[in-house]
Parts: C-alpha cells; structure tokens; sequence
C-alpha cells in the first residue's frame, strides 16, 4: 500500500505547479516508502528523477474523462493528496484524503464562466470540502471558505507558501534582458493575463506616466491557452500606441525570472483576488520593491509597511509609480521593510508542516 498518492497532473502550471515541485522535492525523503505521482513521467522524472513511483496520466486537470479513469489509476493508499480542488469525484482506494485549496476564483468570479462550468466547479468545490483534511495557503482562502460553505472549520489547516531564495536572489546576468530584447529602466509584472489580474488598470497608469518619463513596462505571463484570457488587455495596449514599450513576454522558463526581477526599477502586482500572491515575494527575494493592490490576501502575507493603492484607482497607481522611479531612497526604503519576508515564507517551512500534517495523518 502506498503511503502517499499525489494527483501531480499540474506539476508545471503556474502557481499551483510552483507549490507542488517546491513541496514534493523537499518531502521526498522523508516519506516512509516511495510516493506514487499521478501525471505526466517525463514532468515527474524531471522534478523528482527516480525518488516517485510514477503512474502516467495525461489528461487535463479539469478534464470530466478524469473521474471515469481515476477508480483505476489510484492504487491502494493510505492517503492521498489533491494539490487542487479539481478532486475524484469517482470512489478512489483511499483510507484517507487531503486537499489544497488555494482560492475560491472559480466561485467568487463565476460570472465569468458559462452554466456548465460554473456547476462542475462547485461540484469539483463540495466534493473537495468532503475532504479528511483541507490545506489552505492563506488565512484568507480559510476565512472565505467558512463564509462561503457550511464546514467544519477545525479541518481546515493553514500552511503558507514560499519562496526559494537558493534559486530567486539577485541576478546580475544582464543577458537574459538581451535575450528578450527588454530596454532598462524598466516596471515589472509577473502573473497569468486574465481579468481579475486587472493588469487594464496596470496599462491605465502606465499611460499616464510614459508621457513624462522614459521607463518601459514589461508583462511576464501566459495568455495563450487560458480558459479566461484578458482578451481586453491586448486591445487596449494597442489603442495605446505604445510602440515598443509594452512588451508581453509569453515563454519565459522560471531560469529567466531571477534576472528579470533584478534587473526591474520595481514590480506591479495589481491584481484583484488571490489566494497568496507569490509574485511580490520572489521580486522582493531578488531584491526588488513592489507596489500592491490593496486586497486583504496581500495585506495578510505583506503586511503595513508595504506600498498599497487601490486596486481599480489607475491615478492612484501612477502617481505611486512615479514616486517609485523618481525616488531611488523610496525604493530602498521600501524594500528593507519587507527584506524579512522570505525568511517568513520559505518553502522550507512550508514543506516542514506539510510533512508534519502528513505524518500525523500516516500514524
């Protein structure tokens, strides 16, 4: 029987592969026999080489065909996890279930889906909620899941996410930038393009600003193949008439991102809902300030002594920006405030209480 069955079919999309890569290569050795991983074996083999009994599966983490095969594809366990809410809905061989929820996005912005896919995600949802334990990555997604559905709170189990300051920290190779033809001096963003990203408030600001400063804006995120797109953004930028000064950088490998984020005057996380908010946290691990949207998720794991606006107040923004380029003392001020943050939120320590959690649960 396994001790542990991981569903790692999102090992590399986006936030939630982040999590599931930096907490797997740091459990692997401390479980009492081999995990079982559920996904694609060349992703496994790239994150875990042979430390994983792998089981492949190639099918989409929303995929309905998903809950007709997993019967089958999860042998006898003693628990398994669901690093996302996209959980069986089908019987599975499994003394025990842990789920991570990271946000209620597919609830909270329902609107933005069609009929059926609103049902499915809120079946996917009480289904996840029928869980053994929950893991939530913020105090907020707890919160909001109590308020939302009727559970049992005390099975809700808070454990923050990280940054690896090993592989973020200051990067000097100026190469990359040339590689992607980015000019300095330039304002950062990293994050999927879809609306609740608000990055239209983003370009808003920045077109106030480029008419009296010489600064670029440089967009890091996919757009291609999501099931919500921005697709206003892109018009927008263009009725900017920017030329090249809004650049959108679709396919940069997580390699790349260190020098991005040192290399940046300062990040601009203006989103509207998230779970965590690890884009913030890698640029200050690289020694770059950042300006947030005043949501109450980023208040949480930045605390007060960040710079917030709010979020849907583009003036607000660029005034703030402005400061930031024109105040070299802001900048530094700034960041020393929140220099402490990625000795707080380590995947270390976030890896330490979910082997806890799981070993607790193993005995």
């Amino acid at each position: 029987m396994s001790p542990l069955t991981v569903d790692a079919r999102m090992l590399f999309s986006s936030g939630i592969g982040s999590y599931l890569r930096n907490i797997l290569v740091r459990i692997k050795s401390h479980i009492p026999a081999r995990m079982v991983l559920i996904g694609k074996p060349r992703e496994i083999k790239e994150v875990l080489r042979d430390d994983a009994l792998i089981i492949p599966e190639y099918t989409d983490a929303y995929s309905p065909l998903w809950h007709l095969k997993v019967p089958f594809k999860v042998p006898a366990s003693k628990l398994f996890w669901s690093p996302h809410y996209s959980v069986p809905l089908t019987p599975i061989r499994a003394k025990r279930r842990i789920t991570t929820i990271h946000d209620l996005f597919h609830i909270r912005f329902e609107h933005m889906y069609g009929f059926a896919t609103r049902l499915y995600a809120r079946v996917l949802m009480r289904r996840a909620l029928e869980s053994d334990v929950i893991i939530t990555v913020s105090d907020f997604t707890r919160k909001e899941i109590i308020e939302v559905f009727d559970i049992d709170e005390k099975k809700i189990r808070v454990i923050y996410n990280g940054v690896d300051t090993a592989f973020f920290r200051p990067s000097p190779n100026r190469e990359i930038l040339h590689r992607y033809s980015v000019k300095e001096p330039y304002i950062l963003y990293v994050g999927n393009i879809k609306p609740h990203k608000n990055l239209k408030t983003l370009i808003k600001a920045f077109a106030l600003i480029m008419k009296v400063e010489d600064a670029n804006l440089v967009i890091v995120g996919r757009i291609k193949g999501l099931r919500t797109p921005d697709t206003e953004l892109l018009r927008l930028i263009e009725h900017l008439k920017s030329g090249d000064r809004v650049r959108i950088l679709e396919e940069v490998p997580i390699e790349d991102l260190p020098a991005l984020y040192t290399h940046a005057i300062f990040l601009v996380f203006p989103s509207l809902y998230e779970g965590f908010g690890l884009p913030p946290l890698e640029a200050i691990a690289c020694g770059t300030p950042v300006i947030l949207s005043d949501i109450p998720v980023l208040r949480e794991i930045y605390g007060n002594d960040a710079i917030y606006f709010p979020p849907g107040d583009h003036r607000k923004l660029a005034d703030l920006m402005l400061q930031f380029l024109r105040d070299e003392r802001l900048r530094k001020e700034t960041l020393n405030k929140l220099k402490h943050l990625p000795e707080k939120y380590s995947w270390e320590k976030s890896a330490r209480e979910h082997l806890m959690l799981f070993n607790d649960l193993l005995k």
